[in-house]
């Protein structure tokens, strides 16, 4: 342990030290904030663009048509399913851009950390898919066998089409699991 002999140098060096840590720290900071800027720019732009384009294609209607308005009733909440998947995109985006963010400030850990969970999140998207698709084909296929047996009058068409349905829900269930992993 070294022996203070002169106060005022030690003060003096002490100080040094720390404004030299603050001048080396503050263009880190600028950097971390100048690219969480950019991303918010990115990911506004491309959050709004989807959700218009989403709209534009009918995803409410298709989102709709599988039963979301009754799950919205039951939960009493009101969801915009293309506001949704726009705020979803927006969060991925902005995630990205949070990754050399981190790093311009010095945060490896962090960094890594957000490197696994953007790693992760294309099979959280992929399994919504999966489950969307499965359930609007659940719903048609429903419908089909519904319409098929009620033509042919053999038993019960809802019991038939119900069963298809959620025969076809289960199977998309089990291949969005596998996908999460």
């Amino acid at each position: 342990m070294a022996v203070v002999t002169n106060w005022g140098d030690a003060i003096l060096s002490a100080l040094a030290n720390a404004l030299n840590l603050l001048l080396t720290f503050i263009p880190k900071l600028l950097g971390f904030l100048v690219i969480l800027l950019v991303g918010w720019i990115v990911a506004t732009a491309v959050s709004k663009a989807v959700t218009f384009l989403l709209r534009r294609v009918g995803f409410d209607n298709m989102a709709n048509r599988i039963g979301l308005t009754r799950l919205e009733q039951r939960m009493g909440v009101k969801l915009d399913p293309a506001g949704v998947l726009g705020t979803i995109v927006y969060w991925f985006i902005f995630l990205i851009f949070l990754i050399p963010a981190t790093d311009a400030l010095g945060l490896p850990a962090v960094s890594n950390i957000l490197n696994q969970l953007v790693a992760y999140v294309p099979n959280v998207f992929v399994a919504i898919l999966v489950l969307f698709l499965g359930t609007l084909a659940a719903t048609f296929v429903a419908d089909i066998v519904r319409g098929a047996t009620a033509s042919t009058n053999i038993g019960n068409p809802n019991i038939f089409a119900n069963i298809a349905r959620y025969a076809i829900i289960g199977f998309a269930a089990l291949i969005a699991l596998e996908q999460l992993q």
